[in-house]
């Protein structure tokens, strides 16, 4: 299957929602760091997608004029918490298809808050608190070297287990976010014409339904993620980073069995030892997450694809997976729908 090459990438810190709306604003500061990344002029972006910002017309309006992109074809793509990854989806698709050349994907919040993350927290899971514990512990730590996370500070698990239950959910569970990320993509031809960077391409996409099962089959999040490993040409195995719909830590638990990293009955040995993150096969979450950047449904999951990008390119700093080459994303929406992307090193 064609790939679709990353010539781009942009974000801004994340924050909790304050009201303020300044979203617009932020989106351009994303849109101009893609650009300078691309080291392409607005004018050769045939088709822009923007993850619905809550229906505001007039602030997509004065963000194309601001670069000059009025006038060209725009889809605004809204799908809860993974309008993100569903408008990368639409920009892949619309290219392969011969429709477009070049896309700028860009995705913003207002202010507003993800209803999500608050129902995430009562997802039910087998697993004890102690495993759970341990997942969210491993996100602090990432999100640690992490500048543009919400939630910085490392806690340890015998530090999140001695908070009262009372409180504990708030810890285990992902705050709403706002933020504000963009991606320039483009064909293979584009990228040669013009001698844009190709190093890491989108190679593979799946779209299908989370039930958030947790027995066997994984409430239909297994088979997408088989769907999208056939369609890249590798197995679980293969894969060398993470970033992932961790709403919550059981979320994050049925995500890493789902995704075939684990099984469930083995995550708890797999996660005390090290598994899922540095020095182990795989690293899941390097950015921290969203249980430690939040859930922002806009720019959540563009932003989850700029940290795999990075990783793929070697820029990301502390957070760099050595020699990380495949990398996974998951997004799913409120309405259960889920996108899976890999990412390769080319």
């Amino acid at each position: 299957m064609q790939s679709l090459l990353v010539a781009g990438i942009g974000m801004v810190p994340f924050h909790l929602p304050h009201g303020v709306r300044d979203g617009r604003k932020r989106a351009a500061v994303a849109i101009r760091r893609a650009l300078l990344d691309a080291d392409l002029e607005a004018a050769l972006v045939d088709q822009v997608v923007i993850a619905q910002p809550c229906g505001e017309p007039a602030d997509v309006e004065e963000l194309l004029s601001t670069f000059g992109l009025e006038g060209r074809p725009t889809s605004l793509v809204g799908n809860g918490d993974a309008s993100g990854s569903k408008a990368m989806l639409h920009a892949r698709q619309s290219i392969l298809a011969g429709d477009s050349e070049c896309a700028l994907v860009v995705g913003f919040e207002q202010g507003g808050a993800s209803r999500a993350a608050a129902a995430a927290g009562r997802m039910p899971t087998r697993l004890g608190e102690a495993v759970l514990a341990e997942l969210v512990a491993q996100s602090r730590r990432h999100a640690a070297c992490n500048s543009n996370a919400v939630r910085r500070r490392a806690l340890s698990s015998t530090q999140l287990l001695s908070v009262p239950p009372s409180r504990r959910d708030r810890l285990f569970t992902a705050p709403p976010s706002c933020g504000a990320a963009a991606a320039i993509v483009c064909s293979s031809r584009f990228g040669a014409r013009l001698a844009l960077r190709g190093d890491v391409a989108v190679v593979a996409q799946a779209a299908g339904c989370d039930l958030h099962g947790f027995d066997a089959d994984h409430g239909g999040l297994d088979r997408t993620a088989g769907i999208a490993y056939r369609r890249a040409g590798i197995g679980p195995a293969e894969v060398h980073v993470v970033e992932l719909h961790d709403a919550c830590a059981a979320a994050k638990a049925h995500a890493y069995a789902a995704l075939g990293l684990c099984t469930i009955d083995a995550l708890p040995e797999f996660v005390r030892g090290g598994g899922g993150s540095y020095g182990g096969k795989v690293v899941v979450g390097p950015s921290g997450g969203m249980l430690a950047n939040g859930v922002a449904p806009n720019s959540g999951g563009l932003a989850q694809f700029v940290e795999l990008t990075r990783q793929l390119r070697g820029e990301a700093g502390p957070r760099q997976v050595a020699g990380a080459r495949v990398g996974l994303q998951h997004n799913v929406a409120s309405s259960k729908e889920v996108v899976i992307t890999v990412l390769q090193r080319v």
